[in-house]
């Protein structure tokens, strides 16, 4: 296991030059699987052990991951092998539909101010500190409309990550307006206080580091090169900072946490899939493609009143258990969630389907990637970020499970962006 760990480093490290940046599907996927392992194998905290069956379906499918990817880099190194592909395209340019996300951007905030000022009285009931609020909101239980969940369901949520992206990425790669910067980072902090969770900053941090990563391969000047590289440490360096303050906000125990965090996914995924061989579930290929299609039969049923098909409903509700139940995973130890993306696919159809959407994954990274490499432009990158979410949040879930990640890629690639043909400079 530590040979394996070395290697899964030594490719990610390697990978950076490969690909010329940080920000590559292999080199984010491997450091943080890398890392998991190896904490894991620690067992710090009473962590529990976890059987070698788990760290080797955990293996194939990083193996899966990367072999599929390596090939596709060697066999098609034309840097416009993609699903669509932009060759003879190249002076096709995205730009941000403004005043719609600007609406929207307004809409959003009013809708966490609502979700503010409907606690505002027990919110810090316990203290001022993330803890709080979270301690608060699993003990109170607002009362809303369907009406009021469905348009949270289907839009707010949804947007709140697209906006983000999309702000991001048109500030550093755009015409870096500032009004919709002020929004955004409004939203975030509001996010922050209203969820009592780091999640906002964290995308926000991220989202920052990729665009930033994209922005620094078109730099040509080397003084221009040596402020980026400075401005890239700043930001990354108040990034952490601030994550860090937030984590203290949640616990007093902050290397406890964070080792945690990117410890326990082994543990997790064992328990998790016992209770999917205990049961005899199998979502075909369902889980993979729940976070589309879940919203569309949602909606049927809602305006209808049609039943759902009992396989999309038990697997959505299957994928909801880990977050909504907690179990102790050291002796002294308790948490919910991060059963890892292994474990969804697991859910699909055991080891096999690993592999198998594993690989679907690499190709749709691999191809992801080189669109945004070939043609940075808003759309492109935007796309490109979301992909690397879901490998970042790989040590969590499958994030394109949940219908809002899945809804907010859609509104990426078909809404937030309009297209601007540049005649050619002849």
């Amino acid at each position: 296991m530590i040979l394996f760990i070395i290697v899964l480093l030594a490719i990610g490290i390697i990978s950076i030059k490969t690909e010329n940046t940080i920000a590559n599907p292999i080199t984010i996927l491997y450091t943080i699987w890398g890392i998991i392992l190896y904490n894991s194998y620690l067992q710090f905290y009473t962590l529990y052990s976890t059987s070698q069956i788990y760290y080797k379906y955990i293996s194939v499918g990083l193996i899966s991951f990367g072999l599929v990817y390596f090939l596709l880099r060697i066999f098609f190194k034309k840097k416009y092998f993609v699903i669509k592909s932009n060759k003879g395209n190249s002076n096709c340019k995205y730009r941000l539909k403004k005043n719609l996300c600007l609406v929207l951007s307004i809409i959003c905030v009013l809708v966490l101010v609502i979700r503010l000022m409907q606690n505002r009285e027990i919110l810090f009931r316990y203290g001022y500190n993330l803890a709080s609020v979270q301690k608060v909101l699993q003990e109170t239980e607002t009362e809303k409309s369907g009406i009021f969940n469905a348009i949270s369901f289907l839009l707010i949520n949804p947007l709140f990550l697209a906006l983000t992206v999309s702000l991001s990425v048109n500030y550093i790669l755009g015409d870096k307006d500032r009004k919709l910067l002020i929004i955004l980072i409004l939203m975030t902090i509001l996010r922050v206080i209203t969820t009592g969770g780091r999640q906002a900053f964290i995308q926000l941090f991220f989202i920052i580091l990729v665009c930033m990563s994209f922005r620094k391969n078109n730099v040509e000047k080397n003084k221009i090169k040596i402020k980026n590289n400075l401005r890239n440490i700043a930001i990354f360096s108040t990034g952490i900072i601030v994550l860090l303050l937030l984590t203290l906000s949640r616990t007093q125990s902050i290397v406890k946490t964070i080792y945690l965090d990117f410890a326990m996914q082994p543990y997790m995924f064992e328990n998790w899939g016992n209770y999917i061989d205990d049961n005899s579930l199998c979502g075909y290929g369902v889980t993979f493609m729940i976070g589309f299609i879940y919203p569309i039969f949602y909606i049927v049923k809602n305006i209808f009143g049609i039943n759902m098909p009992v396989l999309i409903e038990n697997i959505y509700l299957t994928t909801m258990k880990p977050i909504e139940e907690w179990i102790y995973i050291g002796k002294t130890l308790k948490a919910n969630a991060y059963v890892s993306i292994f474990w969804y696919f697991y859910l699909d159809g055991g080891l096999l389907a690993i592999i198998i959407e594993m690989i679907i994954i690499s190709f749709i990274s691999f191809n992801r990637f080189q669109k945004a490499k070939s043609n940075s432009n808003l759309r492109n990158v935007s796309l490109y970020i979301m992909i690397a979410l879901s490998i970042f949040y790989s040590f969590g879930d499958f994030e394109f499970a949940k219908p809002n990640f899945a809804i907010a890629y859609i509104f990426l690639g078909l809404i937030i962006f309009e297209k601007v043909k540049v005649e050619n400079e002849n």
